[in-house]
């Protein structure tokens, strides 16, 4: 799956999280030895990780987070935090 390959060589030297599936899926897609096609990377459990411009996170549960953290990187802190204290959830 050359998509599957282009995301994988992308996420060289980043760190990253992913749905906990994924990384089942990393394994079909690049085979076995696919730690060693994202040499450098480091795969984190957070909700979100933020790396330079890479921000991923782990699942629609944590779209409110994902959203908070784009806004953040687009804006400044002070406007997210303005977007998130006007969210009533």
């Amino acid at each position: 799956n050359m998509k599957f390959e282009q995301f994988i060589e992308y996420l060289k030297n980043k760190n990253f999280t992913c749905y906990p599936e994924m990384e089942k899926s990393f394994e079909e897609f690049a085979g076995e030895n696919w730690q060693e096609k994202v040499s450098g990377s480091v795969h984190h459990t957070q909700n979100v990780v933020i790396d330079e411009n890479l921000i991923t996170s782990r699942g629609a549960g944590t779209a409110l987070d994902f959203s908070f953290a784009i806004i953040e990187k687009l804006f400044d802190k002070q406007t997210m935090e303005k977007v998130k204290n006007s969210i009533v959830a």
